[in-house]
């Protein structure tokens, strides 16, 4: 009899699609600067024409080394995002599990957490650092892999922790979420263990 394979109830992914826009934005900008530059020089043969040019022309060679820099820079996003370097979180019924490229499986059963915390916090950006969102966190804090889910929120905050936008770099581990799916998350872990109960504020939700 075969066994099905369990599916999980929420699939956590951070940056995945982004990166992959971003890289194929930049092997796009490498095509047309060679198919311009082709059609100028009327030779198609990429490679013939930066070797021949290598020791003759510094400009070119430069130029060439940008443009070659920008073909590879794209070919790297799009790998991380194709193998999902960054860690893929999956939730089922009585635990997570922690999915990267090349590494073992982490599995966090809900016995491992070892409590649940929360933050609220205000990212800033723009380049006067004047743009500024309001953020809930979640942490699930264990032994295994810590990581957090959050989600934007609009309300006054007594207290709150002031974050660079430049610092949620897409290799950190954080990971949005809807309230209602941290809700369903909570309540299955709190049901499981003892769990510490959390209120969460309301979540901002933009106007299509």
């Amino acid at each position: 009899m075969e066994i099905k394979k369990q599916k999980p109830e929420f699939v956590f992914a951070n940056s995945k699609n982004l990166i992959f826009i971003y890289g194929t934005i930049a092997i796009l900008i490498f095509f047309v600067i060679y198919i311009i530059v082709a059609i100028q020089i009327k030779k198609f043969d990429y490679f013939s024409l930066f070797f021949n040019k290598l020791t003759t022309n510094i400009l070119f060679t430069f130029l060439s080394f940008i443009h070659v820099t920008i073909l590879c820079f794209g070919i790297i996003l799009i790998l991380i995002a194709f193998f999902n370097l960054n860690p893929k979180i999956s939730f089922y019924p009585d635990r997570f599990e922690v999915e990267s490229f090349l590494q073992n499986k982490k599995i966090i059963n809900f016995k491992n957490i070892k409590n649940i915390s929360s933050k609220n916090c205000i990212i800033t950006s723009g380049f006067f650092k004047t743009s500024k969102k309001k953020e809930f966190r979640i942490f699930f804090n264990n032994s295994v892999y810590n990581f957090y889910l959050s989600y934007p929120v609009e309300c006054y905050f007594d207290e709150f922790e002031e974050v660079k936008n430049d610092e949620k770099g897409f290799l950190l581990r954080d990971y949005y979420a809807s309230k209602e799916t941290i809700e369903i998350i909570l309540q299955k872990l709190q049901k499981d263990n003892s769990m510490n109960k959390i209120f969460l504020p309301a979540e901002f939700k933009q106007k299509k």
